[in-house]
């Protein structure tokens, strides 16, 4: 007798069973004919979530600077385009670094003619008059904030903002 080419040691399965969970519903696909792969949705956001919320430190408190105008900028010549006096907006540093400060000189570039220096009263937010600065001025983000989770380095030095007036 010949030995069986295709010996099945489990009788109960025949020997065309597919061992494999997952077989691929055209195992020879035609030269024209693409295999098919499951297609996958991407997972959504959960919307719903709350989101985490930063907290600041115990030690942070918003301090805005103030507005100086010197009594003696006018008479000694320190003045905007339209004569009233310069000034600049200060907020004093607090604990170890107070004595440290964060000096800032605003950029404005400069007037080619008498006409774009007049200009300057009225347009480009006013930068040649001090009439429309506002008392206080909010350093909330960047280099002046006194926030130490958005301003590491300086945010308990103080703190002067030169303003442009020409």
């Amino acid at each position: 007798p010949d030995p069986d080419p295709n010996p099945n040691p489990n009788p109960s399965r025949s020997p065309s069973a597919n061992p494999d969970p997952d077989p691929s519903p055209n195992p020879n696909p035609s030269p024209t004919q693409q295999p098919t792969t499951p297609k996958q949705t991407p997972a959504k956001p959960n919307l719903t979530k709350p989101q985490p919320q930063l907290t600041r430190p115990k030690t942070y408190l918003y301090t805005p600077a103030s507005l100086v105008i010197p009594r003696w900028a006018q008479q000694d010549g320190a003045v905007c385009i339209d004569g009233t006096p310069a000034g600049y907006y200060l907020r004093r540093g607090q604990g170890a670094n107070a004595s440290k400060w964060v000096l800032f000189l605003e950029g404005g570039g400069w007037c080619y003619s008498n006409h774009t220096c007049l200009e300057r009263r009225t347009r480009f937010f006013s930068m040649g008059s001090m009439n429309a600065r506002p008392k206080s001025f909010g350093f909330k983000h960047g280099f002046g904030s006194t926030d130490p989770t958005t301003n590491p380095d300086f945010w308990d030095w103080s703190t002067v903002f030169f303003i442009y007036c020409d």
